[in-house]
């Protein structure tokens, strides 16, 4: 359609987070965080664990993890 959606990364002096977002201020409404202590946000700006996943609408996330082994893992398996 023409319109380009511009992307900053950068990172979040005041936290120490590495941001993605569509906005000019850092740290506002970021797409992606990487936080100083490793946990990653997407669709959150503050992820409360290694991995928080947030929408402002209903949806499905399918988590899927695979070792080296190609066997699968699940959200409630501890051990793969």
């Amino acid at each position: 359609d023409g319109n380009a959606q511009d992307f900053t990364i950068a990172l979040h002096d005041a936290e120490d987070d590495l941001v993605i977002q569509t906005t000019a201020t850092i740290g506002y409404d970021p797409h992606v965080v990487i936080q100083n202590d490793g946990n990653v946000g997407i669709g959150t700006a503050s992820p409360d664990g290694i991995l928080h996943i947030s929408t402002a609408s209903s949806g499905t996330i399918t988590p899927l993890a695979a070792a080296d082994d190609t066997k699968a893992c699940s959200l409630d398996n501890q051990y793969c």
